[in-house]
């Protein structure tokens, strides 16, 4: 899983997106890659669906307390603070598992 947020500058907004990926269990961070350039955020991810979900919402819930879109500049076109959620499931994660996830995240996000 590789979500995209649109942040590339400000290392302390960087570390707190990522922090919940580094800190639930269960979920795996490979890597995580900021480019002033594009001020974008590409974060490099596996493991369990509800932790990860989990932790995307979290991530999410960052991104957009400390991304002003009205201020944002950056190379790369953006849709948003989190920008995109690419995922590649595996055979052992069935649909459902993303499917509940955006359910778990679009409640979250009105709840919040």
């Amino acid at each position: 899983m590789r979500p995209n947020f649109s942040e590339g500058r400000r290392k302390d907004v960087i570390e707190a997106i990522v922090a919940p990926f580094k800190n639930r269990k269960g979920c795996y961070l490979f890597d995580y890659r900021a480019d002033e350039d594009h001020n974008r955020l590409v974060v490099s991810l596996c493991g369990e669906p509800n932790a990860i979900c989990d932790a995307l919402i979290e991530a999410g819930r960052v991104a957009v307390a400390n991304i002003d879109l009205n201020t944002h500049k950056g190379a790369h076109p953006r849709m948003g603070a989190v920008d995109v959620i690419p995922s590649r499931l595996s055979k052992a994660s069935p649909w459902t598992n993303a499917s509940s996830c955006r359910t778990r995240s679009r409640s979250a996000s009105t709840t919040s």
